[in-house]
């Protein structure tokens, strides 16, 4: 009995997975956005990426209390300078994300 609900459950979650995901491209190309909106929706990606990456960069979470502190000198700011530094100076995304993950490692083992 429970693979029936299993299985149903997988099917919806599918086609509901499927149908928005596909919104856009199936009815996009149809919808017609005013200039206005077109301008607005061209920053989301930007807010999407500051509402995920600022919250791990200046907010640790406190394990006793299981709530969120202000933490102004946290490992990922470290890292997260040294990152854009060695990437600024060196311009290779590889070596940039390598001494990021290197000082993060360095700064949350040895230094806290």
């Amino acid at each position: 009995m429970p693979d029936i609900y299993f299985w149903s459950c997988m099917i919806t979650l599918s086609l509901v997975t499927i149908f928005t995901r596909s919104f856009f491209l199936t009815i996009g190309a149809n919808l017609k956005l005013s200039p206005k909106i077109r301008n607005l929706i061209q920053y989301a990606p930007t807010g999407a990426l500051i509402a995920i990456v600022i919250p791990e960069l200046f907010f640790e979470k406190d394990i006793v209390t299981k709530s969120y502190q202000f933490a102004m000198h946290s490992a990922q700011i470290y890292a997260s300078i040294a990152t854009i530094v060695s990437y600024y100076l060196s311009k290779s995304m590889l070596l940039s994300l390598s001494i990021g993950m290197l000082i993060l490692t360095l700064v949350t083992n040895y230094l806290s």
